[in-house]
C-alpha cells in the first residue's frame, strides 16, 4: 500500500503560501500537521533520513512524472511543489552534517 501524507518542506515565503500551510493543519482531521518535531527528531533520526536521500529523490522523481500530466489541477500543482522541492533537495546534496 502507498499510504501518503502532505509533509511542509520549506517555511513559506508569502502571506499567500502561510495562509495555505494555517489553513492545511486546521483542516487535517489525524493532525499530521503537529508542531511538535523536538519530541521525536533526534539527531540520531535526522542523520538516518539523510543518508536515506536517494529514495527521497527517487519519490519525487516518481510522483513528479506521475502528476505532472494528471487530470486532477491538484495533482498538477504538487507536482510543481514537487519540482520546487527537487530544487531545494539538490542544493541540499553538498552539505555534509557534522557528527555532535
Amino acid at each position: 500500500m502507498d499510504y501518503e501524507q502532505e509533509f511542509l518542506y520549506r517555511q513559506p515565503r508569502t502571506i499567500e503560501e502561510l495562509r495555505a500551510v494555517i489553513v492545511a493543519a486546521q483542516e487535517d482531521p489525524w493532525a499530521g500537521w503537529a508542531c511538535d518535531g523536538d519530541a521525536h527528531w533526534t539527531p540520531v533520526l535526522v542523520r538516518q533520513w539523510w543518508r536515506d536521500r536517494p529514495r527521497l529523490r527517487e519519490w519525487i522523481t516518481t510522483k513528479h512524472r506521475r502528476w505532472s500530466d494528471a487530470d486532477r489541477a491538484d495533482e498538477r500543482e504538487a507536482a510543481r511543489s514537487l519540482a520546487d522541492r527537487a530544487v531545494v533537495h539538490s542544493r541540499l546534496t553538498d552539505i555534509r552534517m557534522s557528527r555532535p
